[in-house]
């Protein structure tokens, strides 16, 4: 089991490129994926701004909306122990990118994203975490 950031949900639907190919081959390796509640809201906020913006035709948008609202995730509910110490973690990182630390430490499983701030913050947390650019 993995914990998925919503930026490595999102680069596995719409980008192409090898970082995009990094985040399918991650999310297929293992497909048991865990995340906090608004995870998949992130995805399709990003998805509907790309659609929008003219990036994504909105046939697009629609099958990867479909996909998300279909995939096998596991979400965790945000529950008080989760929301203190997401508050200790602002200082590092954002209060919505938080939840993926502290599932990825409740549960020992490594997080699975691109944000390089998360890795830094995973590192200095004892999160193991797999990125395009920090493999391991």
């Amino acid at each position: 089991m993995i914990v998925v950031d919503a930026n490595v949900w999102l680069t596995a639907l719409t980008d192409t490129s090898d970082v995009g190919q990094w985040c399918r081959t991650e999310l297929t390796t293992d497909p048991q994926w865990l995340m906090p509640s608004h995870g998949p809201l992130e995805v399709l906020r990003v998805v509907g701004k790309l659609e929008l913006a003219g990036a994504l035709s909105h046939d697009a948008a629609e099958a990867f909306a479909h996909e998300v609202s279909q995939a096998p995730v596991r979400i965790a509910a945000l529950d008080q122990t989760m929301l203190s110490h997401c508050w200790r973690m602002h200082h590092i990182v954002s209060v919505y990118d938080a939840p993926y630390l502290v599932l990825a430490l409740r549960h020992g499983i490594p997080l699975v994203t691109c944000d390089q701030r998360l890795v830094r913050a995973g590192a200095a947390n004892g999160v193991t975490t797999r990125s395009p650019t920090v493999r391991g």
